[in-house]
């Protein structure tokens, strides 16, 4: 064990009892290193067993994916992994709640826009239909179905995956 620090000095101890805990770890090292005969000290005794441990080579090499099944059964384990018969009900559910939702302010925002839309609504459908009359160009036509078609592809094959 190391009695020193990077720069040489003495490891400082800033209790009694963390002096005599190294020091029991040393003796039993020692004695460990010479193989005495064990002593009356159960602590040292404690370190003595120790030291044997980690003196001695592994008994055998570990399996390659011995981290992979560990993790994997750590993720078992986990109760934050752990999904319960009431989660796909709830996932469903959500997820049809929110389209009803979007729905609703769809229309909400239609209805808003018509009733109350009047004047301030005729410069964007003036604008609507001068990006139609630009897009009477085939090629961009083209090239705007493209575009629509291969991000919607894009988003299928996410979703199924």
């Amino acid at each position: 064990m190391n009695t020193k620090t990077h720069s040489g000095a003495p490891r400082p101890f800033d209790a009694a009892a963390r002096e005599r805990e190294w020091q029991a770890q040393e003796q039993a090292l020692r004695e460990e290193r010479l193989g005495l005969a064990p002593g009356d000290d159960a602590r040292v005794s404690r370190y003595r067993v120790l030291a044997r441990a980690l003196r001695e080579p592994l008994q055998g090499t570990l399996q390659a994916d011995f981290a992979s099944r560990i993790s994997l059964q750590v993720e078992a384990r986990s109760p934050v992994n752990r999904r319960s018969d009431v989660e796909p009900f709830t996932d469903a559910f959500e997820r049809n709640l929110l389209r009803v939702l979007i729905a609703f302010f769809g229309l909400a925002i239609g209805i808003a826009t018509a009733l109350y839309g009047g004047e301030s609504f005729e410069p964007v459908a003036d604008a609507v239909l001068r990006a139609g009359a630009t897009l009477k160009n085939p090629w961009l036509l083209a090239f705007t179905a493209c575009l629509v078609l291969s991000g919607g592809l894009q988003r299928v094959q996410r979703h199924q995956r």
